[in-house]
């Protein structure tokens, strides 16, 4: 009985997922641009950041952390200035949504359906003098981008499409950043 016991808990203790080690988010362009600033914040300012489903918020790359880590790798302020930067998430989600089977008769029922995942990010880039409640200068940058996958993946699966969205929608927002920081922020940029 008790050898029973110890190979049903050996079973158990053999089928538990464990997820991948951490994956980095990485960016094309190492360096980083210095604002004339005295302080930065990130504030996020949308409800949740990852959808709900079975990986809930297990999942090591979401899009918090993302714009975290770009944030602190792409975005210095000098301490020269009075001006506080604000680096304001104001749409970070992921929504999930199932394709309807539109074939039929076999091909129907040796295809699996498809989940699509819906992506979007947007975040400004406020200045504001210190008692000021409206900021004075501001850009905007946004992504969005589309994957499927196959209802009934892995969390393995799941985990690296998460990483995939991350980093496309980290990637677009730094192309539109690089593009558009001396269009609408040139007068606040010491170092680019």
């Amino acid at each position: 009985m008790r050898k029973f016991f110890i190979l049903i808990i050996l079973l158990c203790t053999a089928c538990e997922h464990k997820l991948p080690a951490h994956r980095e988010i990485k960016f094309q362009d190492n360096n980083f641009v210095m604002f004339k600033a005295k302080e930065l914040e990130i504030i996020f300012n949308h409800n949740k950041n990852l959808i709900q489903d079975n990986i809930g918020d297990k999942s090591y790359v979401t899009l918090k952390k993302a714009v975290e880590k770009w944030v602190h790798a792409r975005i210095k302020v000098s301490g020269e200035d009075i001006r506080i930067l604000k680096i304001v998430v104001k749409d970070a989600k992921i929504i999930k949504t199932e394709m309807l089977d539109q074939e039929s008769g076999l091909k129907s029922l040796l295809t699996k359906p498809m989940e699509v995942y819906k992506a979007e990010l947007e975040v400004a880039l406020e200045f504001y003098l210190p008692e000021s409640l409206f900021p004075n200068n501001v850009m905007t940058i946004s992504a969005n981008c589309t994957k499927s996958l196959q209802k009934g993946a892995s969390l393995d699966e799941r985990d690296q499409l998460f990483y995939d969205i991350a980093q496309q929608l980290i990637a677009a927002i730094d192309v539109e950043f690089n593009k558009n920081v001396n269009v609408y922020l040139g007068e606040l940029v010491t170092y680019f």
